[in-house]
């Protein structure tokens, strides 16, 4: 994910990206179901870092681009989404050329469920930093929250390629592979993220799905299987399982799957 005009300034702009990458792996959970949480451990660490924690109680204000990125990041974390993008704004007005504030202020907007905004935005931070993967994966989810599976799956694939370590990437492409009917293509996917990160329950029912449209009932089974022993609290997943076992002629343990998955929803 190094890139821009100088190699130091690519270093500098990947590592503030992979500070802001924390942040966006609690806020997506916020605004899609799809993703995890973690903002108490993320705040304490960039608040640590920004220097309001060790008694710093008032910190001086804020002068250079980098001081309002920080800034920004903060009250991103802190949920104060409008403050947010007013500090990239400002960042962006003393550095329009700084691919870190058009990313924090995409991000900002796309939590605020302003998908052309950050689009936008992530957009005109690809074409200061095309090699940041991030940018790409998060502009995928705009995508696709907006309807444009085709762009989605471009910018996944995108991401990929700046970095197959990515496994949500492999897992949000899966999806859409998935939607349009190419279940092979979503199963290797979710094969490639399930390597790369095992203990996601997620990626095991969403390959369950998968082999379970092509008529794998039995490695279905399997993968819902995988899904609750590592999360035993996924009432989808017992949902789905119930419904193999049903398939399978096992009554009883699709009663009691289907009896899980009330339980852990009792509003569904």
């Amino acid at each position: 994910m190094d890139g821009g005009a100088g190699s130091a300034q690519n270093l500098s702009t990947g590592k503030e990206l992979k500070k802001l990458e924390m942040i966006t792996e609690r806020l997506q959970a916020l605004t899609r179901s799809l993703m995890k949480s973690r903002l108490s451990i993320v705040l304490f660490a960039i608040l640590c870092a920004s220097g309001a924690v060790h008694g710093q109680t008032q910190p001086k204000p804020p002068a250079t681009a980098a001081d309002w990125i920080e800034r920004g990041r903060i009250d991103t974390a802190l949920g104060d989404l409008a403050a947010a993008i007013d500090d990239f704004d400002r960042a962006i007005k003393l550095e329009p050329s700084n691919a870190l504030a058009f990313y924090g202020r995409g991000f900002a907007k796309y939590a605020k469920h302003d998908l052309d905004g950050a689009i936008a935005d992530y957009s005109r931070s690809i074409d200061l930093n095309p090699t940041s993967s991030e940018t790409f994966f998060n502009r995928g989810l705009a995508k696709y929250d907006k309807g444009d599976k085709k762009g989605a799956m471009a910018d996944y694939t995108a991401a990929i390629q700046l970095n197959p370590q990515l496994a949500q990437a492999y897992n949000n492409r899966g999806i859409i592979k998935d939607e349009q009917g190419d279940h092979d293509g979503a199963i290797s996917d979710y094969d490639n993220a399930a390597k790369l990160n095992p203990n996601d329950a997620s990626i095991y029912n969403n390959r369950g799905c998968a082999k379970e449209l092509k008529g794998d009932l039995a490695g279905a089974l399997g993968d819902y299987s995988r899904a609750i022993e590592i999360n035993p609290k996924y009432a989808d997943a017992f949902s789905n399982r119930s419904r193999v076992k049903l398939a399978l002629g096992d009554k009883a343990g699709a009663a009691a799957d289907l009896k899980s998955s009330k339980d852990l929803k009792p509003s569904a």
